[in-house]
């Protein structure tokens, strides 16, 4: 986790990121590469740990939706691009 924290990926003030942003939850839950092309990393970021967050709160929604129907590849796809 340190390393994370050292790279600057870690967003802790993901929720407000979110809510600044003003993103529908279509939008945050089944992200397209277009609509994430538009935001920048640090709001890219801001929607993968909105991901993470959601897991943790929907006991595995992680690993049956961003993951397996592929949203967390798009995301870290665009991010890697940017």
């Amino acid at each position: 986790m340190q390393e994370a924290y050292d790279s600057n990926v870690v967003i802790t003030d993901y929720g407000n990121v979110v809510e600044d942003g003003k993103f529908y939850d279509r939008d945050l839950s089944c992200p397209s590469r277009e609509w994430l092309a538009a935001l920048t990393e640090k709001q890219i970021l801001a929607v993968i740990a909105w991901h993470f967050r959601r897991d943790h709160f929907c006991e595995g929604s992680w690993i049956s939706e961003s993951v397996a129907e592929g949203h967390m590849a798009v995301l870290v796809d665009t991010l890697l691009e940017k």
